[in-house]
């Protein structure tokens, strides 16, 4: 099913007609970020914060991304997508001649089959459990027995309907997946990832021949591997993909979009350069762009307010919008993000076993003073973990319930430890809160923070709750699937499991039709308050504020403050 022709098209040089640079020479726009910058892999879980996604956003390129609508749009510029059989429902992906990476290897067929191999899950020892091998300290994979196969990628984001090996076409740039059956989110299953001849270089010996070049040995050696089912080498590739693209690893961060990654000081900053290769519709303005963290938002408005950021993205509160009110020369947008804040049970695996008796999640989860919590943030109460605000009144508590259901449970001072980050001052203020409410009930309430807690998610007997928030990235109904679905190693970081919720996120997938999904997704909806799975508390405010020398800054609530970075360039007028 490979074509051979790809391995002549990656040994030579393809040239193109490079279209004429918009970068103003010079110009540095700084961006203050909430969150470090931890990994260059966005598709693991690991990597999978919002931070990582936006920078990733700015320094690869794809067939596909959300604008400000949000609008899933299609980068052409990039290649071409063409569902070709309906029976069996099947779509091809072509990447256009003269795209590279930003180390001049051209993006082909070997980038789109390891895409498939690690997003698909079907090449994975079947039966391995990575929670067996993940770092309590920090969060990522120890090594795994000598010839597993496990790419932590997005294993339930649709490609695991593409279980045949997929097509690569004779011009070396093209891939076709047959789907088993129809997936409703097909348009947004499948996207090139990491530079498969990166991933090679990094998991074996690669030489060049008198025939080939590095590079294309390189992608020989990934494609040889996924189609012949090499399970030693795809050990090597899947172990490296996983956790070979850290921010404080060795690099070579090589990405294919208008951005480059320059320079990465790790838990401080990413600098972002120009792509000079980059031949894209999404041509840069700003020479270089440096994302600097900045976790306390007070810190952010006062490094705005004394030049050392350009733009900020705190989280609201009354505090920002006082400090934010007494600082010139800024332009401020508000609105409404599509992050949700709430807190999450384990219903296994946890520090204690508190959380594996229903009546103690039920108990816990009646003591939460959503209404405090909701008002500390300056967000919108939610009460749902699928659907977006709707007016709900935040729900009171109920401690009489709470000690009745301890006192059912017969376990006196249940111990809860919750995992929160540290340094975010509204969520140590939203522990304390949930802290004095469980306590009243009965509880024993520990703090299991963490300054990498992001790693730490799903990490077996490393907490018992979570309060963080969920950053929506896409629009696919099929979506709650990596969060709720009982075998998804994805999201599913409670280890929630009912089969009747298997059964109607299965039936999701693969349903047309907005009234059907609707009524699929309140069925589930519901089957969580009864599992009493958490608590979602509120859906987060969004402000941007950024100084009057930038224009062409346009906020995307899905896609976050950096998916149109390339469109930022110093204001004509100056202010």
């Amino acid at each position: 099913m490979v074509a051979l022709g790809l391995l002549g098209l990656a040994a030579g040089t393809l040239s193109a007609c490079a279209p004429t640079s918009l970068v103003v020479q010079g110009s540095t726009v700084t961006v203050a970020s909430a969150q470090p910058f931890t990994s260059f892999n966005d598709q693991t879980t690991y990597g999978n914060t919002a931070a990582n996604t936006g920078v990733v956003g700015a320094v690869t390129s794809g067939f596909t991304y959300y604008d400000d609508g949000p609008t899933l749009v299609r980068d052409e510029s990039f290649g071409h997508i063409e569902v070709v059989s309906q029976n069996p429902f099947t779509v091809s992906y072509t990447v256009n001649a003269g795209v590279t990476w930003s180390d001049g290897q051209p993006v082909d067929g070997a980038d789109l089959l390891l895409a498939w191999a690690a997003n698909s899950g079907h090449l994975n020892s079947e039966g391995f459990n990575p929670a067996r091998y993940t770092d309590a300290e920090t969060g990522q994979f120890d090594p795994f027995p000598t010839g597993t196969v496990y790419f932590d990628g997005a294993s339930h984001s649709g490609l695991q309907y593409v279980s045949a090996l997929p097509e690569l076409g004779a011009d070396g740039r093209s891939i076709t997946l047959v789907y088993d059956e129809y997936f409703v989110d097909w348009e947004l299953a499948f996207d090139v990832g990491l530079p498969a001849h990166v991933v090679a270089e990094k998991s074996f010996a690669v030489t060049a021949t008198e025939d080939e070049t590095a590079g294309a040995v390189a992608k020989r050696l990934v494609i040889d591997a996924i189609a012949g089912g090499e399970a030693a080498r795809l050990s090597t590739l899947s172990q490296v993909w996983n956790s070979g693209f850290a921010a404080e690893g060795a690099g070579p961060f090589v990405g294919s979009g208008p951005y480059s990654i320059a320079e990465i000081v790790p838990n401080e900053s990413v600098t972002l350069a120009a792509n000079p290769l980059y031949t894209g519709d999404r041509r840069p303005r700003y020479e270089t762009v440096v994302v600097r963290t900045v976790t306390d938002p007070l810190e952010a408005v006062t490094a705005l307010a004394a030049g050392e950021v350009d733009v900020i993205a705190p989280a609201p509160s009354a505090e920002v919008s006082r400090a934010l009110d007494a600082v010139d020369g800024i332009h401020v947008v508000e609105g409404q993000s599509a992050m949700f804040e709430h807190l999450d049970l384990q219903f296994s695996a946890g520090k204690n076993p508190t959380f594996d008796n229903p009546l103690l999640r039920e108990a816990f989860l009646a003591t939460v003073p959503v209404a405090e919590i909701v008002e500390l943030s300056g967000g919108v109460a939610r009460d749902s973990f699928l659907f977006a605000p709707d007016g709900a009144v935040p729900p009171r508590p109920d401690l009489p319930k709470a000690k009745r259901l301890i006192a059912q449970a017969g376990v006196a001072a249940p111990p809860v430890c919750i995992l929160f980050d540290p340094s975010n001052p509204r969520r140590l203020a939203e522990f304390l809160l949930v802290k004095e409410g469980a306590e009243k009930a009965g509880f024993v309430v520990t703090d299991c923070s963490a300054s990498d807690w992001q790693g730490f998610l799903g990490v077996p007997n490393a907490y018992d709750a979570a309060l963080f928030a969920w950053n929506e990235t896409t629009t696919a109904v099929s979506a709650p699937e990596a969060r709720l679905l009982s075998t998804s190693t994805v999201s599913n970081f409670s280890n929630y499991a009912n089969p009747t919720v298997d059964g109607l996120l299965a039936e999701l997938a693969v349903t047309d039709g907005a009234e059907q999904q609707q009524a699929l997704l309140e069925q589930i909806d519901a089957q969580l308050k009864d599992d009493a799975y958490g608590m979602p508390l509120y859906q987060f405010a969004a402000v941007v504020a950024h100084t009057d020398g930038i224009d062409g800054i346009a906020p995307s609530a899905l896609s976050g403050l950096l998916w149109n970075v390339w469109q930022w360039q110093p204001a004509q007028s100056g202010g």
